[in-house]
């Protein structure tokens, strides 16, 4: 990589170590409103305007990452890879930093709510950081081949095994949730309910049963061969 290629990967690098500390800062202020005796499961009831706020907040987190990541890149599959190592890195130092404030998590199979959007994403820390390590090496290939080649590809197989393991990890991420609540409402509701009280009230109540590992494991070997599937067409450009 040329010197001005590293100066924008150590400034793409700061933004999502940044950006992580202020995720998590704003946890660190919910937990102190809603559990102070410290954070556990079943979860507590969020005021309907907080709830809402948090949703929105994590739609322009995306945003915020997907902005950085086109201003950064000179070409989509660039930019592409600029927004794998932005998500990644900050995802691994928003644990980092709740370790630090608050010795949160106790370990890596503590169990987390990663996500809201369209339903509750759950599962042990050890997880999202696993896929986010992945993230971050596929997207610093892409950005050194493009920096190098002019040009960083990912071919059909590899898009193929990441939109495969894109949904096993997905499945293991919201099975035990969706389970636990669709013995009381349907989909539909579920989905679209969510705000009925009936429903938050449920949604509160759910304690993390097991993991899938099964689906999430298949998920994380799809990415990696991907990975190295793309880093090999990469590297054979660059000879």
């Amino acid at each position: 990589m040329n010197r001005s290629d590293q100066k924008q990967l150590l400034w793409v690098f700061l933004f999502a170590v940044s950006m992580a500390f202020f995720e998590s800062a704003i946890v660190v202020y919910l937990r102190e409103l809603y559990y102070p005796e410290g954070f556990s499961f079943p979860l507590k009831t969020l005021d309907n305007d907080i709830a809402a706020t948090e949703i929105v907040r994590e739609a322009f987190s995306m945003l915020m990452i997907v902005s950085v990541a086109v201003i950064a890149g000179r070409r989509a599959m660039q930019r592409f890879g600029y927004f794998l190592i932005i998500f990644g890195v900050w995802d691994i130092f928003y644990y980092v930093f709740l370790k630090l404030i608050l010795g949160w998590p106790e370990s890596l199979l503590t169990p987390d709510i990663l996500f809201l959007i369209p339903v509750t994403w759950v599962g042990p820390v050890l997880a999202p950081a696993l896929n986010s390590l992945v993230m971050v090496f596929l997207g610093f290939i892409l950005v050194r081949a493009n920096s190098i080649n002019e040009k960083s590809v990912i071919k059909p197989l590899a898009w193929a095994l990441l939109g495969v393991g894109a949904v096993f990890v997905l499945v293991a991420y919201v099975e035990d949730y969706a389970g636990y609540m669709t013995q009381y409402f349907s989909v539909q509701e579920m989905l679209f309910d969510a705000s009925d009280k009936g429903v938050m009230a449920k949604a509160t109540d759910y304690v993390p049963g097991s993991f899938a590992w099964g689906w999430y494991i298949a998920g994380v070997v799809l990415h990696t061969i991907a990975v190295v599937h793309t880093w090999k067409v990469n590297e054979k450009k660059s000879d």
